[in-house]
């Protein structure tokens, strides 16, 4: 897997920060300044970024985070994305430990006789206060995933393998979260607290925009998808380089890559998803 997110922002992300806050209050159209409530509303779409439906973090969590909201406006002032790493590295932790709780709920059997409901509008739901209110919503939640995945089967061994496998690979992608994504994920909060369509784009996100945009750009014809520690071949596009050559096929690993038949074969066993693809596309 890719390298370990470290404990604290890099140096490079605090120059970012006061590129990014200088634009911000200075060419936004709102001219509204980075003020507290600008601070507060970031916070709020950073942990709604993360934690979308209130299942991962609890409600101790968040009184924690808000108590470190009177400190954000002079941290962002000052240009300090500190805040950003102890709320991730937490939201990690709580992954961690709910893939745990996934992982025995789903392999038990559940009562779809029960006269229960689900909310999975966020803003009528509440974070957990407690272990066993924290359980009960997952025990919801996975019966949910499990009807909404087969609603005339949810209790076979497959269905539960697939609903489990999707937590897996989620649990693995917060796992290999890195510096860029996080830097990503919280100014793009940030500058929607100033509007909702405004955004920061990480340098990888970046380069794919400009690809995408371009056209110039292009792989070797064949949809890639992510599995539980490694990437492999989904299927081969008709028509394109890798149907012409004749040598992948669907369902193969991809464990190595290289260009041409002289340079050395790169290993990217457990590498993501985006690494494994940024490596592969390229230049016609």
């Amino acid at each position: 897997a890719g390298a370990e997110l470290a404990s604290e922002p890099r140096p490079r992300d605090r120059q970012v920060a006061v590129l990014v806050t200088t634009l911000l209050e200075s060419q936004h159209l709102s001219n509204h300044p980075l003020d507290e409530e600008i601070a507060k509303r970031a916070l709020n779409q950073f942990l709604k970024r993360l934690d979308p439906q209130k299942l991962y973090f609890n409600q101790s969590d968040v009184d924690e985070f808000l108590k470190l909201a009177n400190q954000l406006e002079d941290r962002l002032s000052n240009h300090d994305l500190t805040i950003a790493y102890t709320i991730f590295h937490r939201f990690q932790q709580r992954v961690l430990e709910h893939s745990k709780t996934i992982e025995t709920l789903l392999s038990d059997k559940f009562d779809f006789n029960l006269d229960e409901k689900i909310n999975q509008d966020s803003s009528l739901n509440q974070f957990a206060k407690n272990t066993e209110e924290a359980e009960d919503r997952w025990r919801r939640q996975l019966k949910y995933d499990l009807l909404a995945s087969n609603a005339a089967a949810p209790q076979t061994e497959a269905n539960q393998k697939q609903v489990t496998k999707r937590y897996q690979q989620f649990t693995q992608r917060i796992g290999n979260t890195t510096a860029d994504d996080l830097l990503e994920m919280f100014l793009s909060s940030l500058a929607s607290s100033f509007d909702p369509h405004t955004s920061y784009l990480s340098p990888p996100s970046y380069e794919s925009f400009q690809i995408r945009m371009r056209l110039n750009y292009q792989g070797i014809g064949a949809e890639l998808e992510q599995h539980i520690g490694y990437v492999a071949i989904r299927k081969i596009i008709p028509g394109g380089d890798a149907h012409k050559q004749g040598k992948l096929k669907a369902k193969d690993r991809i464990v190595s890559i290289g260009q041409g038949t002289d340079e050395e074969m790169k290993d990217v066993t457990g590498k993501t998803l985006r690494e494994i693809v940024q490596l592969i596309r390229g230049p016609e």
